[in-house]
């Protein structure tokens, strides 16, 4: 699998394209996430291209930053299947944090824009903190493969198949979902994968393989809140029934 650094301003002037798995991940850490990057590559067991972006926000910085160095993206590995455009520190730290003047466009804007700058029969979305375990997507790929689904949950550690925390989707199926976003992009940072999640339970396409694990390395996960404004936006889109789309009752009330 190649693996591949941007930053989050130059989505829209290049697309991405594969004939296998194209994997985003959005991140902040540029240390952590070129170990994370590099793990998962050599794990995948298949064939395709890991995309890390760096987010910086998706327009332009302010004139009175345009001419500030640029943050850093991850040192790229010494391989020939990595690349980078991006300026790197020696020691792999962000240089210049522009993203903290300029705002960040966060998880889900930065999904979506991947989705939409790129082509490729699979799409699948990561973080910066996950673990893989070995074959963590060629297992997934498989299981959605054989049971026809569309959309894979991976071994998490937490929800057990439940929730696409981390996911795997069919790009035929996600297009028609939003108009072109992979997720709702009313969400900032959670609730998309619930919202993306029900609509594939209510379509008998959600595939749950144990040996795929995708593990979320966060010490501090259990007791961070969630966004106040995603679930709110969460509720109301149930009480719209993800626009007219699900009508199993038990489906509406899962994840409230």
């Amino acid at each position: 699998m190649h693996v591949e650094f941007v930053s989050s301003r130059s989505l829209r002037e290049k697309r991405w394209e594969t004939d296998g798995v194209l994997v985003v991940m959005p991140f902040t850490k540029p240390a952590e996430a070129r170990r994370t990057a590099q793990l998962m590559a050599r794990r995948s067991g298949t064939d395709g291209l890991l995309l890390g972006v760096y987010d910086e926000g998706l327009h332009a910085p302010p004139a009175a930053l345009a001419s500030s160095p640029p943050a850093a993206a991850p040192a790229a590995p010494a391989a020939p299947s990595t690349s980078s455009p991006l300026p790197i520190a020696a020691d792999g730290n962000v240089a210049a944090d522009v993203a903290a003047a300029a705002g960040r466009a966060g998880f889900v804007a930065l999904v979506n824009a991947v989705f939409q700058s790129s082509v490729s029969p699979w799409f699948c979305y990561v973080a910066q903190d996950a673990f893989p375990g070995r074959q963590w997507l060629s297992i997934a790929l498989a299981g959605l493969e054989h049971k026809k689904g569309v959309l894979a949950s991976f071994n998490d550690g937490k929800w057990h198949g439940r929730l696409a925390s981390f996911g795997l989707a069919r790009r035929e199926w996600a297009e028609k979902l939003y108009g072109g976003d992979f997720f709702f992009p009313g969400y900032g940072r959670h609730y998309a994968d619930v919202e993306l999640t029900v609509l594939a339970l209510q379509q008998q396409g959600l595939v749950y393989t144990p040996e795929s694990v995708l593990v979320e390395i966060d010490w501090e996960k259990d007791g961070k809140p969630v966004s106040r404004e995603d679930r709110a936006l969460y509720l109301s889109r149930v009480q719209q029934r993800f626009d007219g789309r699900v009508d199993q009752p038990a489906l509406l009330e899962r994840f409230r």
